[in-house]
């Protein structure tokens, strides 16, 4: 699985009725697509998530397009997050634009996440 991570990575900026065919040969057989709005950023938020049977979720998320790269080049940085996600004292700093489209995913990933690790556990205590 670790060969087709960069191509994993690169279907966020598709459609998923466009590689449905190439990654059921990856053992991907569950995509929940989330988009949210972010409207400082005027640009939409996107979140895959993939199943790989009952051992692996993959959460990838959709970047820049290309026609806003100077933007990227400014680096415009949070704050210091470390607290937010558990790493207290860390000097953790996130793109700003990053950290925004998290925010907006946030509560849908979340939940997906959760319900894959209650759907495994469910499985393997009830059988």
């Amino acid at each position: 699985m670790l060969c087709c991570l960069p191509q994993l990575a690169y279907t966020v900026y598709q459609q998923p009725s466009t590689f449905e065919t190439c990654i059921k040969q990856w053992g991907i057989d569950s995509i929940q697509a989330i988009t949210k709005t972010v409207p400082a950023f005027y640009a939409n938020a996107v979140a895959y998530v993939m199943r790989v049977g009952q051992e692996r979720l993959f959460v990838v998320f959709k970047g820049s397009d290309a026609s806003n790269w100077i933007q990227n080049l400014e680096c415009a940085h949070t704050e210091q997050l470390g607290d937010l996600f558990g790493a207290r004292g860390s000097d953790l700093r996130l793109h700003s634009g990053f950290y925004a489209g998290w925010k907006a995913l946030e509560a849908d990933v979340r939940a997906a996440v959760l319900n894959f690790v209650k759907e495994v556990c469910n499985r393997a205590c009830c059988g």
